[in-house]
């Protein structure tokens, strides 16, 4: 592909046919409103409380919304919050802002932000009534102590903690209503039960795998199946990156004491579980997850190391001794920024919720704005381990993402198998069982299979997509099954999938796919800064490059015999059991003349940028960006939208118009020329400060 003929240009009248678009519809939670001619229907109990004291407002424009409409609205003296989906914002502002605009020509609606689009539909869920622990959005910081006060006055509930826009309190299921009542309140919804993504096995199982010799045939650690050897014969070995994670912590927490595979290795550690003091490992997976990212193999001749072993490692411990526990600090955003502050710019997470499966919760839109205020800045989140086959149809259902990795922004990962037979955990995916006792995978093919014999299918139980709102999750996938890597020296830390000497044990998850790609991250930012010039690329740039360059596992393990028959998978690249397929550092770190645009400009609504490239063959172009959180109540995550556009000679080639995910993707055959790809700001309702929204253009082509 040749790069000589790349051409900018920037239209702000875009060659994209163009409709009017006409916003009438607000999507919530809980369902949609309808405004038109002034007359408003909701397919939903709409509170009735009196709203003549509330500052805070929904405004719905007529088409998608202008940066002229936005400077009229502050210039009233309106304060935009969120954007709500269809051309809407949630604002503050007061009686004679809200005239002003009910009269604006360009404004299609505002009604008032009641209490019956506050509270989360998983209230009403089964066993909701169960949940004492409760998460409260506000809807500035200024609101926090208010809010906190009035929980408190009002005997409501016991405030736990009162941080930034969050509050977190111990109350009734009953107080549900009256918390979503007060004003200043966004959100309300239960708070959710975290745990490490490992995945679990009977002690039975483990124990029975002790190997008193071991013979590597180097498949052991997951890296050979993701081609991290070609990556590092080109010396991309992670050299000057630094990789933070947040897990039970890291062997002993002491530098001058820690596993000889992490010496020289560690930048620092942090304690962050409750009343701990101690970055150590008493548990093991921290240890696990740490050596996939970046130990050194010194233990086993480097046979047994991680894909970016010549990065630097953050440790971040939330393992509470006083709890036996995982405990997560409340805003899990001081661990993200502690790391930055350090210098990482890669964040690995092997721990998440698998309650409210799918959802787009509180946190995953706090680690949205965290990745939109830091968009350097690549967070990894592991998809969980909630796969299952209920129907016993022998595929594996839907729907089993668990937050944060729902987040837009996240890099979130699922798991494939890993090429294993000698060592780890050989039992046949039929002897799975749930805490009940249910076979977790009673047909086949399921049944008969293993979990660590085919690096071309996924790990069963690796939680599968799409989210709520019907985005692509995990965004990839790596090996999780019978992953060999350091074992913690603590004394009783869980030997994991068990072990094979004192230095390493096995273990399995989307927990052990999350670190592998963590170091993938870290090697490709090295790629990027020596090999292409870009010294601090965007997040957007190495998830999409990332995704870009992965190998599509289509059909899966079980052949192409159709649904009936358990065809793994049934769509190419990008789908909801692989993302865009598995991580391949062969291909990501290619040193060719595949194009790469960090556009830290970007559009605005109505805009377009086109560029010009020379390409042989077949064509993929893939358009990544950092989105905006989306409003806690919205229904549809997206709130920006770009599109892509692909000419040559003048002929429209293909359109990629995703309204749903943030990215788009192309698969191009027989584009041999020059093509002009065009990315048009479709919806930039909330931008950067320039009014515009950067992206990542990636474009190769090939057989």
């Amino acid at each position: 592909m040749g790069l000589s003929r790349m051409i900018k240009s920037l239209a702000v009248a875009s060659l994209f046919s163009f409709t009017a678009h006409a916003g009438q519809q607000l999507h919530f939670q809980q369902g949609t409103i309808n405004i038109q001619n002034g007359q408003v229907q909701a397919s939903f109990d709409m509170a009735q409380e009196s709203v003549s004291s509330t500052e805070y407002f929904i405004v719905q424009y007529k088409n998608h919304i202008t940066n002229s409409d936005k400077k009229k609205l502050k210039a009233w003296g309106g304060q935009i919050l969120r954007y709500i989906p269809d051309d809407a914002y949630l604002i503050k502002a007061n009686s004679a802002v809200i005239a002003k605009l009910s009269q604006y020509p360009t404004v299609n609606g505002v009604i008032a932000y009641t209490s019956a689009l506050k509270v989360s539909p998983q209230f009403a869920k089964e066993n909701a009534g169960l949940t004492s622990k409760i998460l409260v959005r506000v809807m500035t910081e200024q609101d926090l102590k208010a809010v906190s006060n009035a929980i408190a006055n009002n005997g409501l509930g016991q405030v736990v903690f009162a941080k930034g826009q969050h509050v977190g309190l111990i109350a009734p299921a009953q107080a549900v209503s009256e918390l979503a009542r007060i004003e200043g309140v966004e959100w309300v919804e239960p708070y959710p039960k975290f745990e490490f993504l490992q995945f679990p096995l009977e002690k039975e199982w483990v124990q029975s795998i002790h190997q008193e010799s071991f013979s590597y045939d180097g498949y052991e650690t997951g890296t050979k199946v993701m081609n991290f050897d070609a990556a590092w014969g080109r010396g991309f070995t992670g050299r000057g990156q630094k990789v933070a994670f947040a897990d039970t912590g890291l062997d002993s927490g002491d530098l001058g004491t820690i596993h000889r595979d992490f010496k020289n290795q560690i930048e620092k550690g942090y304690a962050y579980g409750l009343l701990s003091f101690s970055w150590n490992d008493p548990m093991g997976h921290g240890t696990h997850v740490a050596g996939s990212i970046a130990s050194n193999g010194a233990s086993s001749g480097g046979m047994v190391r991680g894909g970016a072993f010549e990065s630097k490692l953050i440790a971040g411990g939330m393992w509470s001794q006083l709890l036996n526990n995982m405990f997560p600090p409340n805003d899990i955003t001081v661990m993200f920024s502690d790391a930055k502050k350090d210098g990482a710019r890669i964040h690995s997470n092997s721990w998440g919720s698998a309650q409210n499966l799918g959802a787009y919760d509180q946190f995953a839109q706090t680690v949205d704005e965290f990745s939109w205020n830091n968009p350097d800045m690549l967070v990894i989140f592991a998809a969980g381990n909630s796969g299952l086959d209920e129907n016993s149809d022998g595929r594996v259902d839907q729907d089993s993402i668990g937050s944060p990795a729902t987040a837009k922004n996240v890099l979130s990962v699922g798991a494939s198998e890993n090429k294993v037979s000698n060592g780890g955990i050989q039992r046949k995916l039929g002897d799975l069982k749930t805490q009940d006792g249910k076979q977790m995978f009673p047909a086949e093919p399921l049944a008969s299979d293993y979990l660590s014999d085919d690096p071309n299918g996924i790990a069963a139980f690796s939680s599968r997509g799409p989210t709520d709102d019907g985005r692509i999750k995990p965004d990839i996938v790596a090996p999780g099954t019978n992953i060999l890597s350091v074992r913690s020296q603590v004394k009783d830390a869980s030997e994991l999938w068990g072990c094979i000497d004192q230095d390493y044990c096995w273990c399995g998850g989307t927990s052990m796919a999350t670190p592998l790609t963590a170091g993938a991250a870290s090697v490709l930012r090295q790629y990027l800064a020596t090999a292409r010039g870009m010294s601090n690329p965007s997040a957007a740039m190495v998830k999409g490059l990332l995704m870009h360059t992965a190998t599509d596992l289509y059909p899966g393990q079980y052949g192409n015999g159709g649904k009936a028959s358990g065809q793994e998978l049934l769509e190419t690249k990008p789908n909801i059991n692989q993302g865009f397929g598995l991580v391949d550092m062969d291909r990501a770190t290619a040193l060719d003349q595949d194009f790469l645009m960090d556009e830290a400009n970007g559009v605005a609504t109505g805009e377009t940028l086109s560029y010009n490239v020379d390409v042989t063959g077949r064509a993929f172009i893939t358009l990544t960006y950092t989105d905006a959180a989306a409003a806690s109540g919205a229904s549809r995550a997206l709130v920006n939208n770009l599109d892509i556009r692909v000419l040559r000679g003048g002929q429209v080639l293909a359109e990629g118009s995703d309204s749903v995910n943030n990215f788009e993707y192309i698969d191009l055959p027989n584009a041999t020329g020059t093509l002009t790809i065009e990315v048009r700001g479709t919806n930039v309702p909330t931008p950067r400060g320039n009014g515009k929204l950067p992206f990542a253009l990636i474009v190769s082509s090939g057989s």
